[in-house]
């Protein structure tokens, strides 16, 4: 058990609530090896308490899915170690103010959030697991298999609209970022150029570049702080930790911290909410 417990995350209140969410959200799986076990059952409860509300703010289609990661890890959530909640009361409050928001339009903010939501999930479940608590694992294994077909779901239509820009790349660009992948993950490269995702992969690495930042570092964060055991497309997934990581990070020429970067395209699926527009740090 460690001593010295991180403090609770802040969030940006000028952000929309969901967008607050994510952010926070994508702090639990660092949390959770950082804290001490009443602080990380916080984190885990307040994780529950945002697969909750999901359902009630996600379209029709992604409601199912929700629902089942929702009733499986309720389970997860049970323990006989105490929970010290002061250390997840922003998130907690973020949670709460979803529910008073309107349904988040931009698909791609949405495939973010269930991202980051999803690796939540598989992170609560090592954390039982490291401490033997089986049924509470199994049910978080449970939660995070429904997360990944929602998240899935989500990021189907945007993920296409951006493998067409890919497509579209001059070769001299298609082969800048070939070679970054080689450089970053000589291991995974063949693999990923033969995934019918790398085309939006590309355009995305592109995109990073195009706006200032170190397509090479992004990708290296993206595959290395998360996991991709689980992932059905490697570039698919990277394609949306990208744009997340991208979205927090501050190259030198970019908007300032919690502008949404425009010059950095997302599509929508559906005509955007520009009041909930400002997509939280990037799958």
């Amino acid at each position: 058990m460690l001593t010295n417990t991180p403090a609770s995350p802040q969030t940006d209140h000028s952000r929309p609530a969901w967008q607050q969410v994510t952010v926070a959200t994508d702090l639990i799986p660092d949390l959770l090896t950082r804290s001490d076990d009443g602080a990380a059952q916080a984190h885990i409860a307040v994780l529950a308490e945002t697969l909750d509300a999901l359902p009630l703010i996600a379209p029709d289609g992604l409601r199912p899915p929700l629902l089942k990661a929702a009733a499986a890890f309720e389970r997860a959530n049970r323990s006989r170690i105490r929970a010290r909640h002061e250390q997840a009361q922003a998130t907690r409050r973020a949670v709460k103010a979803i529910l008073r928001e309107p349904t988040p339009k931009d698909a791609a903010a949405l495939a973010i959030m269930l991202d980051v939501i999803w690796l939540a999930a598989i992170a609560a479940r090592h954390w039982h697991q490291v401490r033997q608590h089986d049924q509470q694992a199994e049910a978080a294994r449970q939660a995070a298999e429904h997360l990944r077909a929602a998240y899935q779901q989500a990021a189907a239509q945007p993920t296409a609209v951006i493998a067409e820009r890919g497509r579209r790349l001059p070769v001299h660009v298609r082969q800048r970022q070939v070679a970054i992948l080689r450089q970053v993950l000589p291991e995974l490269a063949e693999q990923i150029l033969a995934e019918p995702g790398w085309p939006a992969l590309a355009a995305t690495l592109a995109d990073t570049t195009a706006v200032g930042h170190d397509p090479a570092a992004l990708l290296t964060q993206a595959a290395r702080h998360r996991e991709l055991d689980t992932a059905g497309s490697l570039s698919d997934v990277l394609v949306w930790r990208l744009h997340h990581i991208a979205d927090q990070a501050s190259p030198h020429d970019a908007p300032a911290r919690g502008e949404r970067d425009t010059r950095f395209p997302v599509p929508a699926a559906q005509p955007v909410n520009r009041a909930a527009n400002n997509t939280a740090r990037r799958r």
